[in-house]
């Protein structure tokens, strides 16, 4: 057997395990919980202020000068705090389960 063969073997078992012997919530909240974290590096909202090229640098280039109290602002604030870190997978793992909870349910 392969050494590329071996590696899909124990990839493919883990996965196995994964989705029967894991329940479905859990599975859901590291779904989700990947998907905020995918969605926080995209905005941009860093500790170290705005990283460039992002969704958030565009943005913030087009509003100019921002007000303080503003969504944005308030976003700047809790990025370079490293609570958006947190946040969004939070919300992102919350949201996963409420979703796949709703389509269970139907």
């Amino acid at each position: 057997m392969s050494w590329s063969q071996t590696v899909w073997d124990v990839i493919n078992n883990c996965w196995r395990v994964w989705n029967k012997r894991v329940h479905w919530t859990i599975r859901w909240a590291v779904y989700g919980a990947l998907a905020g974290l995918a969605v926080y590096l995209i905005l941009g909202f860093a500790t170290g202020g705005i990283a460039a090229g992002s969704l958030a640098a565009a943005i913030h280039s087009m509003l100019g000068n921002v007000a303080a109290g503003s969504a944005f602002s308030i976003m700047q604030s809790l990025g370079a705090t490293g609570m958006l870190a947190a946040i969004m997978p939070l919300l992102g793992a919350g949201g996963a389960i409420g979703i796949r909870g709703a389509v269970k349910s139907v």
